[in-house]
């Protein structure tokens, strides 16, 4: 898998090398923060930290204004609660999931500002559950396994911050379970269409990063 992994990064920075002779194309680097939770995990709040970095390529369409993107990222998801000793509640957790990510975005300016929408696949490289005690054992129902895959649904805005800066804001959702419920599991309960919450749980989250674009037309980087 890391071995694939490599290769489709080491294609996408080479391709972009070539394609950014294309007016069309734009090629750059994203960084940035993420909060994040689990959606039927019985907490709530966007608690648990994370960063993401990658690469991305995108090619305007016939329509100036629209574009499609495509990103490959590391990005750290999760859930998290604190103790919180001064209400006598000592009960820790700590949930960390690590993913290579895929999203697939098309993208609209209006005016200064340009939209996102799309999905996104991401491969789990590895997790880990911790509570107030330590690491969670594998053979604890809480440990259970995730599965390997997780589809999501992503929709943000780009600020420019420059000739080659810009801030992105993301919010991302899972749109198939990212775990079973304990209790219900996710294989009966998607006859129901308005029982959403019990097919399992769904990881939910906001970023904050900022892109350098390679692929700046010299007319548009003319002072």
């Amino acid at each position: 898998m890391r071995k694939k992994l490599a290769i489709v990064l080491l294609l996408l920075l080479y391709g972009s090398n070539i394609i950014l002779a294309q007016h069309k194309f734009k090629a750059g680097l994203l960084a940035g923060i993420i909060g994040s939770q689990v959606s039927g995990d019985n907490l709530s709040g966007f608690n648990k930290p994370g960063l993401v970095a990658g690469a991305f390529v995108s090619r305007q369409l016939k329509n100036e204004k629209a574009s499609f993107e495509f990103q490959l990222t590391y990005i750290q998801k999760g859930s998290r609660k604190q103790v919180r000793p001064d209400k006598g509640d000592l009960t820790f957790y700590l949930l960390r999931l690590n993913y290579i990510e895929v999203p697939l975005l098309l993208k609209y300016k209006i005016k200064k500002f340009t939209y996102e929408v799309g999905p996104s696949v991401a491969s789990l490289l590895k997790y880990t559950v911790q509570d107030q005690y330590g690491y969670i054992p594998s053979s604890s129902p809480e440990a259970r396994a995730f599965k390997r895959t997780d589809f999501c649904i992503n929709a943000g805005i780009n600020v420019p911050l420059g000739k080659r800066m810009e801030m992105n804001w993301r919010w991302s959702n899972s749109f198939l379970p990212i775990r079973d419920n304990l209790s219900t599991g996710t294989s009966v309960r998607y006859i129901y269409l308005f029982d959403w919450w019990y097919r399992g749980q769904y990881s939910t989250l906001l970023s904050l990063n900022f892109r350098y674009n390679f692929g700046i037309k010299k007319e548009e980087a003319a002072p």
